[in-house]
């Protein structure tokens, strides 16, 4: 699941996600499965809407600002879907799981606090040059001090 979160951003926006040192973790969680470098939950157990299906940016509150990608794994006999946080380009970084482990692992698991993300537009940022770091666009511009959110999901608590 971690190498998918971690693939379909980078197949989406390019570089502009890689140049991220949140990411090293993740990396490193990737070429050693057998090991434990990051916290055993780095997912979220709650239910998206399909217009959340891929990237998004959490934006608030800033504990848990992050990439949320959202994708669903479809077998013959399922489809489940799951939401995989990615540690962003500036604070929290990898402190974002410590929130999750803290904050929203309580219970069964699938409380959510009070959220807002901005869903990043489909759309090919490979093919032009002038968006090759787009994926730092988003990130800047989503996670400013003046930042209004403008997308809140309905989600129980």
């Amino acid at each position: 699941m971690l190498r998918i979160a971690y693939l379909l951003p980078f197949a989406f926006v390019g570089n502009g996600f890689l140049i991220n040192g949140g990411l090293y973790k993740v990396r490193e969680q990737i070429l050693n499965p057998d090991q434990e470098i990051l916290p055993k939950v780095f997912w979220l157990k709650v239910p998206f809407p399909k217009e959340c299906e891929g990237v998004n940016i959490i934006t608030l509150p800033k504990e848990l600002r992050s990439y949320l990608v959202v994708f669903n794994l479809k077998t013959t006999s399922q489809s489940r879907q799951f939401a995989i946080v990615l540690p962003g380009h500036s604070t929290p970084s990898t402190k974002v799981y410590d929130f999750i482990s803290n904050e929203l692992c309580v219970g069964d698991g699938t409380t959510f606090c009070n959220v807002t993300f901005e869903h990043i537009p489909h759309q090919n940022y490979l093919e032009k040059k002038e968006l090759a770091f787009s994926g730092n666009w988003f990130w800047q511009e989503y996670t400013k001090d003046d930042y209004k959110p403008r997308y809140k999901p309905e989600t129980k608590t």
